[in-house]
């Protein structure tokens, strides 16, 4: 965790929760049928 804090302060951003029925994008690729390998 200490590694990613050093990593991210580089960068000026912003951190904003979507709930799930706002994040369609996300919400469908999680939602992914996982293929049947024969």
């Amino acid at each position: 965790q200490r590694r990613w804090i050093e990593y991210l302060k580089d960068y000026d951003f912003t951190i904003s929760y979507h709930p799930g029925k706002a994040n369609v994008v996300a919400d469908a690729l999680s939602r992914q049928a996982k293929a049947t390998m024969y």
